[in-house]
């Protein structure tokens, strides 16, 4: 059968069985409906690492089982899709800066930092911390603290916090 001159709800084409059967059927149509929107794929990282053009192509997404996430292709590498948030507890070195891993996979784009509270004391250190993202690497997130009643970096200091990055 032909496809008909109507679509589905997804602009998919519809071969509809009132329209009878027909012995030239065009698989291109569905070929090519299939190429437009078939852009996610599902597998592990071996089978990713394996893929080669055509199957391989710019805005390819992919749902890695082995890595427990989405990655989209650019046409040169794959990048995660998403953010990734966690937290945190660690001191400042002698220059303020704490150096956090973000595991994200790929070198984000984007940081974003907030500090938490984990005690009740209004002496608490972290409670006059203000962090600064200062640096992304591909695994790493350098964030560096600053005191909040006089200004100064926050050299040797306890604190907590929040990161989230992002491409």
């Amino acid at each position: 059968m032909a496809a008909g001159s109507t679509k589905g709800t997804r602009g998919q084409p519809k071969f509809p069985a009132t329209e009878g059967p027909d012995l030239g059927v065009d698989e291109e149509i569905l070929a090519d409906y299939t190429a437009a929107v078939g852009t996610r794929r599902v597998g592990t990282t071996a089978e990713r690492d394996a893929l080669v053009s055509p199957e391989l192509f710019t805005g390819l997404l992919w749902g890695d089982n082995t890595l427990g996430y989405d990655l989209r292709y650019t046409g040169t590498a794959w990048k995660r899709v998403g953010p990734r948030g966690f937290a945190f507890a660690a001191s400042t070195g002698v220059d303020g800066r704490v150096t956090l891993t973000h595991g994200y996979g790929s070198t984000p784009t984007w940081a974003q930092v907030s500090a938490l509270n984990p005690g009740a004391a209004t002496d608490e250190p972290a409670r006059i911390l203000d962090y600064i993202v200062w640096e992304i690497t591909a695994t790493t997130v350098v964030l560096r603290a600053r005191r909040l009643d006089d200004r100064q970096w926050a050299l040797n200091q306890p604190g907590a916090g929040y990161v989230t990055v992002g491409n």
